[in-house]
């Protein structure tokens, strides 16, 4: 799916991921506020303010995090 549908079947605090990404364990939770979207990587909070390239706004390659960062491990 690409990353408009992934954020709007997510729950609050849901996770999204990339197929493609190289980086195990690495996840992206979209947020209303100033955080915007914060980056996880090994279930670890690794920053505010992700990034996004033309390359994942474009993908269709996304997916939900059935187990975010707050709840234990990232891989389906």
């Amino acid at each position: 799916m690409n990353i408009y549908e992934a954020c709007k079947k997510i729950k609050p605090k849901q996770a999204i991921s990339r197929k493609h990404w190289s980086w195990d364990d690495t996840c992206i939770v979209p947020t209303e506020g100033p955080g915007c979207c914060e980056l996880f990587v090994l279930n670890r909070f690794a920053g505010i303010r992700w990034d996004p390239k033309k390359e994942d706004l474009t993908a269709n390659d996304w997916y939900l995090i059935k187990k975010g960062p707050y709840q234990g491990t990232l891989k389906d």
